[in-house]
């Protein structure tokens, strides 16, 4: 699990510019496009997640 929140916290280092609050607050469909693009990489790592727990039970 700390793999995956290491990737996601080195996310926000490549995109400065897409990650400032002016940027997003100046476009809320860049905001709502960034959330589900997170939502979407989200996704499989709670996925992989929750089988390792369930294996691991």
């Amino acid at each position: 699990m700390r793999g995956f929140a290491g990737i996601f916290s080195i996310l926000p280092l490549c995109f400065p510019a897409l990650m400032s609050p002016r940027f997003l607050l100046l476009s809320p469909a860049a905001f709502r496009a960034l959330t589900v693009w997170r939502e979407a990489w989200a996704a499989p790592g709670e996925a992989l997640f929750a089988t390792i727990r369930f294996r691991g039970s």
